[in-house]
């Protein structure tokens, strides 16, 4: 005990570290206290009460459906369908159900495994040899920051195979050329968009490593897609519909935890807000300004990846990373469980690391309870309580900064590829603060 207090005394970084996981456990117990006063969970969480796990649910029903293309339009590679089929095999057998909510409602060990597999991934990705340089106690802090932090209870609720994405990404970052070259292609054939870690090889000249890594992909998706569906190629029918889709999102699904500030050119152009504000030609324009400036610092990311990528170690990796969470709504808010990895590649590679550092802990922390907006949503089922509750729909202060923090994360990423950026304002030197050293003034 003595060596551990002497530790947690003499190291700021512990000392961070513990404030930030005691901040957590704060919210997560306000969010248990929330749930049993009101049988349902607040805001960021899911504003359909009735629809927890069902993303899972859902993929798992179709997974024995032959019109999971053609029908349900999903965006999913046959990998996913053909992993969750298992999954039915084991803890379901071959027992039928009318729909995926009778399903969800006789396979509580199917939602057992989910939360264990969302309580072990994380420890996973910290045993990895990016994270040597931490202790086991500041592993230990992060791991209880992590797996209670808003982003990562996001994508719990909703079930979201994305949490298996952070085994892949975390040997993405390995030293063993293996372990990238299969990494990538299984990512790919969980969620496509990981096909912009391929950019990453191209900028190294790693053309041997490129052409694997492509044909395992095609071949996995080509050979999956074959043993599963015979209609397997309209997946990217489904999915270019579902990319560019201006009417598959609700409002208030929009807004719950966004990632890109896509989410506020779709609500400022979707005509609700001029609807009750008026100046439906102002809102417009200010929505077409939000994605001219996005999709400015995305194209900046690429010319700059392919132009000073290649010196950069794993560095344009994890700005690919962070560049996929921007790119839009169909992303998802929970991709930013996705950073996790990418924490000790920053930190070790960049000149930016402190700052870098801030805005991902500030987006994981619970802003959302700092409530801007609160309405009554009428009665609904919540399947947590299993009873019929009042609901109260809140907009929090996370919302609207997670976005605009992220595309400032992205932004700065991409001066960092450069080389950094000495800034002189009056007599602060703002390079001794990117380099995450304490401001140093100018005499």
């Amino acid at each position: 005990m003595g060596n551990l207090f002497d530790n947690l005394c003499n190291r700021p970084r512990v000392l961070g570290l513990l404030a930030i996981a005691i901040i957590q456990i704060i919210a997560f117990g306000y969010y248990l206290y929330f749930y049993f006063h009101n049988g349902y969970l607040p805001s960021p969480f899911m504003y359909d009460k009735s629809d927890t796990f069902m993303d899972l649910f859902h993929s798992i029903y179709w997974a024995d459906n032959d019109g999971r293309y053609t029908d349900w339009k999903s965006v999913y590679p046959p990998l996913v369908f053909l992993f969750l089929k298992l999954i039915r095999s084991v803890f379901i057998g071959d027992y039928g159900f009318y729909d995926a909510f009778e399903m969800r409602d006789h396979s509580g060990l199917i939602a057992i495994f989910l939360v264990l597999c969302f309580m072990a991934i994380p420890a996973f990705v910290l045993s990895k040899p990016q994270w040597k340089d931490f202790s086991f106690l500041e592993k230990i802090l992060i791991y209880v920051a992590v797996v209670i932090s808003v982003p990562m209870l996001f994508a719990l609720e909703r079930g979201n195979v994305i949490i298996f994405c952070l085994i892949f990404l975390a040997l993405a970052f390995e030293p063993n050329s293996s372990a990238r070259v299969i990494s990538i292609p299984v990512l790919i054939n969980i969620k496509p968009y990981f096909a912009l870690l391929l950019l990453n090889l191209v900028v190294k000249r790693m053309w041997r490593e490129l052409a694997i890594s492509i044909a395992l992909s095609g071949g996995l998706f080509v050979v999956l897609g074959v043993l599963l569906d015979a209609n397997f190629m309209q997946f990217f029918n489904n999915l270019l519909g579902f990319s560019k889709s201006e009417n598959l999102f609700s409002m208030r699904e929009v807004m719950a935890m966004p990632s890109s500030v896509s989410a506020f050119s779709y609500i400022l152009s979707s005509g609700a807000v001029a609807d009750m504000l008026g100046g439906d030609f102002y809102f417009n324009s200010i929505s077409t300004l939000i994605e001219g400036v996005k999709w400015s610092i995305v194209v900046a990311t690429f010319y700059l990846i392919l132009k000073y990528g290649k010196s950069k170690g794993d560095f344009q990796l994890a700005v690919l990373v962070v560049l996929i969470s921007n790119l839009g709504l169909w992303v998802g808010g929970y991709s930013l469980i996705l950073y996790l990895p990418i924490v000790p590649i920053i930190l070790r590679q960049s000149n930016f690391r402190f700052v870098y550092l801030s805005i991902i802990v500030l987006m994981v922390l619970p802003t959302d309870l700092l409530v801007i907006v609160n309405e009554s949503i009428g009665s609904q089922f919540s399947y947590l309580s299993h009873s019929r509750v009042g609901v109260e729909w809140s907009l929090g202060v996370g919302s609207l900064i997670r976005p605009l923090l992220n595309l400032l994360l992205l932004g700065l990423m991409c001066v960092d590829l450069i080389g950094g950026l000495k800034l002189r304002v009056g007599k602060l030197n703002l390079s001794s603060f990117a380099n995450g050293t304490v401001l140093k003034v100018m005499l």
